[in-house]
This record gives C-alpha cells, structure tokens and sequence, in this order.
C-alpha cells in the first residue's frame, strides 16, 4: 500500500495495492493442497460385497467397519456411507426407516443386525465337533484338516476341549495311543507329533502302491471270489453217471450213517419256492423231494 499527498499538503489514506502472501500462507495452502490430494487418493469406492438379505449380517457389519477404518474413524462417516455397502431388500430396509432415527453409528449397526438375524447361519456347539469322526480309510492329514475346519466355525473354544474332542474322534491307531501315552499340552504340540505319522502313513502307501505295482503278477494276491466274480454258480454235474444198484432204501443208509458218524449233516436251508411240501428229505431237513430222491445222497 502506497501513502499519497495532497496539494494542500494533506496526508491521504494509503491507496490499496496487491497484497504479496507471506511464507505462512503459503505452507498452510502446500498442506491443505496436499491432504486434500491425500484424501482423493486415498477414499476409493468401496470393493466389499454388497448386502442383500441372504448372508450374515454380522460378517458383513465387521467387513464393512474394517473397511471404513482404513480411512477414517468419524462416526458420522460410518453410518452415512454405510447405505452404499447394501442392495436389494437391504438397501429397501434402510431407505424405509423413519427421518431422523440414526443418531450413530452403534443404533445403525444394532437396527442393521437385530432385522437381518433370522440370515446368521446356525452356530455350531462343542458337542457337535464330536461328530466329526475320522472315517475307516481317512488319512490323519485329511482328518485334521476337516477337524480344523469345523473347529473354526465354533467360538469360546479351549485348548483342551479341542484337544479332547480330538482324541475321541479319531480312529484306533499308533498316533491315538501315543496321544495317551503322552497327552499334549496344545493343538500346537499335538500337530507337531501328527507330523511324524502324517509321513509315516504316506510313505508306507506309497511303499504298498509301489510294491503292487512292480510285484509279479505270480505274487500279487488274488482278490477273493466274491470280488472276482458275483454270478450265481451252476450246480456241479455229478462226477459219475453210473453207480451200483442200492439193495437197501437210501433213507435207511443215512440213518446208519448218521448213527456211525460217517457222514455230516448239511448246513440246513430254506424251502425253495414251489414245492411239494408232502416229501421231506431228512438229508437236507426241508420239502420239496424225499430221502430216496435225494441226488445228493
């Protein structure tokens, strides 16, 4: 500014000129700038998973708040972007609720969970951990992967009743008894020792799957009939087709028999379907031929 005078030798208010900004100005209008582009870098758009009605409410609130977290933690932020993480029935839900009922962040989360409950899946209780059982052919990897899993999905949990659930979930074996020989004090430690007969089990399938595939065929054991081949077998024919005339009825040869112990009785069967039930074979003790008919005798 620029003081003036007049011809009457009056001094005249300064005239106002462009005003210079000081170093102050300008590093508060450097910060400013730069928080303003720290800001737009940092606030994308959000990337979860928008909410309908069919998911838990509770995963969705914690995945939401950890999100908004990393950008700020002002309350009114929370629960005024937290319309843009809904849709469908859910977005309708809050767009109904009455003007002027949200006063935070916590009534929004309580209203949110308390009308969505019924979509909490069904938690799981200790008791229900017992029922996962290591199966006859599992192996011990896959039954303590599948008994972390459903160990996950249940809260309050200790250390020791996982590991007692454990030990009576798992089948009769080297690695059960060497749990009570020495019981473990942690899952931490119970899985160091599984280690040992995780790679003892793999190994020795392969030892056997090696063995099976290189054995010669000579060697290789034979699967039982009863995989080989399920057909019902045709009776035999008989060995001979002529024998020597009976003197006496056959009926009164096995009696004699019987009696002596020369002969076994067979295992006793059931009527076959059809039969004349006025012949009975005291042989096969059922109907359906006499004793002097009977073929086998």
């Amino acid at each position: 500014m620029v003081s003036t005078r007049s011809k009457d030798g009056i001094m005249n208010e300064p005239e106002a000129g462009p005003s210079m900004p000081t170093t102050n100005n300008l590093n508060l209008a450097a910060i400013l700038e730069g928080q303003a582009k720290m800001q737009q870098e940092l606030w994308e758009p959000f990337t979860l998973e928008h909410y309908a009605e069919d998911t838990d409410p509770d995963e969705h609130l914690k995945v939401y708040v950890t999100h908004v977290a990393l950008y700020t933690y002002e309350d009114v932020v929370f629960y005024k972007a937290f319309p843009t993480s809904l849709k469908g029935p859910a977005l309708e839900w809050f767009t109904s609720l009455p003007p002027y009922s949200i006063d935070c962040f916590d009534t929004l989360s309580n209203l949110f969970t308390t009308h969505f409950a019924r979509s909490r899946p069904h938690k799981a209780t200790p008791l229900s951990l017992l029922s996962v059982k290591q199966k006859k052919d599992e192996t011990l990897r896959a039954f303590i992967d599948c008994f972390d899993k459903a160990a996950l999905q249940m809260a309050n949990l200790t250390q020791e009743m996982i590991l007692q659930c454990l030990t009576l979930t798992l089948k009769p074996g080297p690695f059960v008894d060497n749990i009570y020989l020495k019981p473990s004090a942690s899952m931490h430690e119970l899985k160091l020792c599984a280690t040992n007969y995780i790679r003892m089990e793999e190994m020795k399938a392969l030892h056997i799957r090696f063995c099976t595939d290189y054995m010669p065929s000579a060697l290789k054991i034979d699967k039982p009939p009863s995989q080989l081949d399920s057909r019902p077998r045709e009776p035999k024919p008989p060995r001979f087709f002529r024998y020597a005339p009976l003197s006496i009825p056959r009926s009164r040869l096995l009696d004699e028999a019987l009696q002596a112990d020369l002969i076994p009785l067979p295992r006793k069967t059931l009527n076959p379907p059809n039969v004349d039930m006025t012949k009975y074979c005291k042989y096969h003790r059922n109907n359906g031929h006499t004793t002097n008919e009977c073929k086998a005798l």
